[in-house]
């Protein structure tokens, strides 16, 4: 009688404890969280960023070991930047105008 008493028991408590988990209380204390295009900064770039990031956009940045593509990556780079500081003069000579 008492092993079908304590079988029937943890029977019970077994079948008890999922619906019991599921019915947790979760209360939240603050303020929800903002959508990501609210919490973006919405500081202007600099220069050296809008720099860097033509450069990320042209030119493609090679893996650690291959050494020519590093070489062409820089040249790349250098390259464009030298554009980017020819264009920024004819900008500067246009608005002198």
């Amino acid at each position: 009688m008492k092993k079908l008493t304590l079988s029937a028991f943890a029977l019970a408590l077994i079948a008890a404890a999922p619906a019991y988990a599921q019915s947790a209380f979760v209360m939240i204390v603050g303020e929800a969280p903002a959508p990501a295009a609210e919490t973006r900064e919405q500081t202007p770039a600099t220069r050296e960023q809008l720099v860097e990031r033509i450069v990320e956009r042209v030119c493609a940045r090679p893996a650690i070991r291959d050494l020519n593509a590093q070489m062409a990556y820089r040249a790349c780079s250098k390259d464009v930047r030298e554009q980017l500081g020819e264009r920024e003069l004819e900008l500067a000579q246009l608005a002198a105008r």
